[in-house]
């Protein structure tokens, strides 16, 4: 079976404490036939240099320094200067196991998909903890995959840790500017998917740093609940019949965010936050509402937020 070249998009932005042990990952890879593609996002911190380090390493590393332009527009930088039949993001923090792709390709290959989907390890500094228990490796038609991403169960809203096919992602760009943008990016590319593998190995591992935005109050947030509004326009013209899942993260955003930014009380921003997300309980109240396949606990407790 001929090896098609993998392009692995690596964004990098002030990581020096990971970068080397995610790039010496991907150098690894039991699958050879790699195109490796590493954006400096304008470090400062000796991220830089140490991409160079590797660039003198290994003739298929590509590094790219621009200036600072955040994730999205560094994943869309890496993509477009990318030339490999199959596409493949991983975040700088994160590494993979050392026969991550060599299974990913085969699978897909083999199963005829058009993404395939690698489980993870959620690491931490003293352990690593499955993500899920998958029994078999599945595959999934266009309707059961979005069904399944929007669960984000199983198959997570992360653009990081599948292998695409090169043409899925020509249309789509990432949004620059906005935090959580796989939220906005990651169903538009699985409509697309006629067939998509979930494989069954953990092959990558998933850092979690204490000092990632997931674990600290940003106003900047919002963007996530933004994000999952425009995907409920998209679900209700597409997939109507999975509107109730868009609706149901929605109401768990808008509590958990609130009490959150009660937590992290500093006067004006949260004021500020309340302000926005009150708006879109506004916008989205009666539809909610009307939604029959919804939890009616949940419903009150959106609507006892909204008053």
């Amino acid at each position: 079976m001929e090896k098609h070249k993998v392009s692995i998009i690596i964004p990098v932005y002030n990581v020096k404490d990971y970068l080397e042990k995610c790039i010496e990952s991907v150098v690894q890879q039991s699958y050879k036939n790699l195109e490796i593609i590493i954006v400096d996002d304008g470090s400062t911190d000796g991220s830089q240099f140490i991409c160079d380090e590797f660039l003198k390493k290994d003739e298929r590393i590509k590094v790219i320094h621009k200036m600072n332009g955040g994730l999205s527009d560094a994943r869309n930088v890496g993509y477009s200067e990318s030339t490999g039949k199959y596409i493949f993001f991983l975040d700088s923090d994160d590494w993979l196991v050392l026969n991550a792709i060599e299974i990913l390709y085969n699978t897909l290959r083999m199963c005829e998909a058009d993404i395939a989907v690698a489980n993870y390890y959620y690491q931490y500094d003293s352990k690593s903890v499955k993500a899920n228990e998958i029994a078999e490796t599945r595959v999934y038609d266009r309707q059961e995959a979005m069904e399944a991403l929007l669960r984000n169960d199983l198959i997570k809203n992360f653009a990081w840790g599948k292998l695409y096919k090169r043409e899925l992602l020509e249309k789509y760009k990432f949004p620059v500017g906005k935090l959580f943008e796989d939220v906005y990016w990651t169903h538009l590319i699985f409509n697309q998917a006629e067939k998509v593998v979930l494989v069954k190995e953990e092959l990558v591992y998933y850092y979690q740093r204490s000092t990632s935005i997931s674990y600290k109050f940003d106003i900047r947030k919002i963007h996530i609940v933004e994000g999952y509004l425009e995907r409920r326009k998209f679900v209700a013209k597409e997939f109507p019949e999975f509107l109730y899942l868009i609706d149901e993260t929605i109401i768990s955003l808008v509590t958990s965010l609130y009490i959150e930014s009660l937590r992290n009380y500093k006067k004006g921003v949260h004021s500020e936050f309340k302000r926005e997300l009150l708006k879109i309980c506004v916008e989205l109240q009666e539809r909610i509402n009307s939604n029959q396949l919804l939890d009616k606990k949940a419903i009150k407790q959106f609507n006892d937020f909204c008053k």
